[in-house]
């Protein structure tokens, strides 16, 4: 008979590795400042719904892509931490891609900006919604 082992994040290798990712992490964003984005993600019957929180961005400043299978939202902010005497242009750079279900239709995309919230929708490809089938009586 085979012995369980119990699993303990801070035993296993990832949990170990685990504060040196974030220092790197912290070290790196020091550097080349790109902040994430809260992303929310609902899969319906007819289409899948993503929403990502943007605080600042204008619509000038943001692309949406679909690429490889892969949503992509790359968007630009003025930092709002420059000195008003200042004479340089301080940006926030946000870049944000998430897979796509293999169901969704790349081709039909629709996306809004509200007051600091980008809203996705991606229909499901034909095949994949639910449909009804008629049952004949013999």
């Amino acid at each position: 008979m085979s012995e369980l082992t119990t699993y303990n994040p801070r035993t296993s290798w990832a949990g170990r590795l685990a504060p040196l990712f974030s220092e790197l992490d912290s070290a790196f964003s020091n550097i080349f400042p790109v902040n994430r984005t809260g992303v929310l993600f609902q899969a319906g019957k007819e289409d899948f719904k993503y929403s990502f929180d943007l605080p600042g961005v204008k619509k000038d400043d943001l692309k949406l892509t679909v690429e490889g299978g892969f949503l992509i939202v790359d968007a630009r902010r003025r930092n709002w931490t420059v000195e008003k005497d200042s004479d340089a242009n301080a940006y926030a750079s946000i870049r944000q891609a998430v897979e796509l279900p293999e169901d969704a239709d790349p081709e039909k995309v629709d996306a809004s900006l509200v007051d600091g919230v980008l809203y996705v929708k991606i229909a499901k490809r034909e095949e994949a919604k639910p449909r009804s089938i008629e049952v004949k009586i013999s």
